[in-house]
């Protein structure tokens, strides 16, 4: 079976992603678990899931994800710990 390319980002970094695989950098630290990335090559954005699986970053991901970081750094705000670095 032949992998399609991707229509998304880059289209000499699809190539390359296809052939040698993605660069994942973390572009955010949502809370100390939950981070997403993006291939530095194809810019393709994924995210981690609840059981540490990397899964394509949705809309709905997205949301879920500025929720999650609104609430972890509100209660690390009441709790004095400061903010979360990367």
């Amino acid at each position: 079976m032949k992998k399609r390319l991707e229509s998304e980002g880059n289209p000499i970094g699809t190539l390359v992603c296809n052939v040698l695989g993605h660069k994942y950098v973390v572009t955010r630290r949502v809370t100390y678990h939950l981070k997403e990335f993006q291939c530095a090559y194809c810019d393709k954005q994924v995210t981690s899931d609840e059981e540490g699986q990397l899964v394509e970053l949705s809309e709905e991901r997205k949301e879920i994800n500025n929720i999650l970081y609104r609430v972890h750094r509100n209660r690390r705000k009441k709790s004095g710990l400061g903010r979360i670095t990367p």
